[in-house]
């Protein structure tokens, strides 16, 4: 799942148990108010659980639990004697299954079927104007010849295929490195995008950030400031503009390839894009990150040129 949609579903959760937590508590003070026999019995079964808390026994029935039903039993006659309906007391939840939670199970959680919902309805409308269906080939010059034969608009044509065809075998694709490379305004970052659009509706977790701010978490981890486990934990991390990261001596290139390595080591897919070229990286970074790229067993190098589309005539 993608973790800013997840952290946003997350946000959303937390909210609806504030508005029946009020609900709640507005329908206590109206029975406190309207019927005050029932809230009596309220009252007095509330002291109970807190004489039990306290491990004040003596104080307390020889048989708590059959005590507290039928203080349940006597608040939900009276209830319905005074029109209510007989769990009118009861918590409120809009997700009885997770009690509003998005997770279920004891010992090992798991999402519940609303947050699965919740997250694809979400993740259909995430990045809209990023995805594969809304995809344009008509913003790419067809008059612009590339090196290789094709215009620019047949080489988005294709790449968009290719991209597509990755997104829809995550999170075990054939390989697991896809690599864009080019100048600016070449639709790198687009492509990114439809990718993790693409992950999101299928339900496989990404998480798509920047290389400054990669490096940023890593540097803070180095530190002891930050935790960047979801760097190396994450099914599909998706890395926007590599080389655009500041080089700090000793710790960038060497962050950089502990990432890439591990992520690697783990089977788990990483899609990159950078204004570089492959020798510019094998430049900046070292031989070891080149070649982590560049082995065909487990990644797809695929560069791009033509105009920037961002530059208007």
């Amino acid at each position: 799942m993608n973790k800013q949609i997840l952290d946003e579903l997350m946000d959303e959760y937390r909210e609806t148990r504030q508005r029946n937590g009020e609900t709640e508590r507005l329908r206590k003070e109206e029975i406190m108010e309207k019927c005050p026999d029932i809230g009596a019995m309220m009252e007095e079964r509330h002291a109970m659980v807190l004489r039990m808390a306290a491990g004040s026994f003596s104080a307390v029935p020889q048989d708590p639990e059959a005590a507290m039903t039928e203080f349940n039993l006597r608040i939900r006659d009276a209830l319905v004697k005074a029109g209510y309906p007989e769990d009118y007391l009861q918590p409120v939840y809009t997700c009885e299954k997770c009690c509003d939670t998005g997770y279920v199970g004891e010992q090992i959680r798991v999402p519940c079927d609303c947050l699965k919902d919740a997250y694809r309805r979400k993740a259909a409308g995430f990045g809209q104007g990023q995805t594969f269906e809304d995809f344009d080939e008509t913003v790419f010059p067809d008059d612009v010849q590339l090196a290789n034969g094709i215009t620019q608009r047949e080489q988005m044509r294709r790449l968009r295929r290719i991209c597509e065809k990755f997104a829809d075998a995550l999170p075990k694709p054939p390989y697991r490195n896809l690599v864009l490379t080019g100048g600016s305004g070449l639709g790198k970052t687009y492509l990114l995008s439809c990718i993790a659009a693409r992950a999101g509706v299928r339900g496989v977790e990404t998480l798509q950030l920047t290389a400054y701010k990669a490096l940023t978490m890593l540097r803070d981890n180095y530190f002891g400031r930050e935790e960047a486990d979801e760097l190396f934990d994450v099914p599909v991390l998706l890395l926007d503009d590599l080389g655009m990261e500041p080089m700090m001596q000793n710790v960038t290139i060497e962050q950089i390839y502990n990432l890439i390595n591990e992520r690697m080591s783990r089977g788990l897919c990483t899609v990159i894009t950078t204004n570089l070229s492959m020798g510019e990286i094998k430049a900046r970074y070292n031989e070891r990150i080149y070649s982590r790229l560049q082995d065909t067993a487990l990644s797809r190098v695929y560069p791009m040129a033509g105009k920037d589309i961002r530059i208007r005539d």
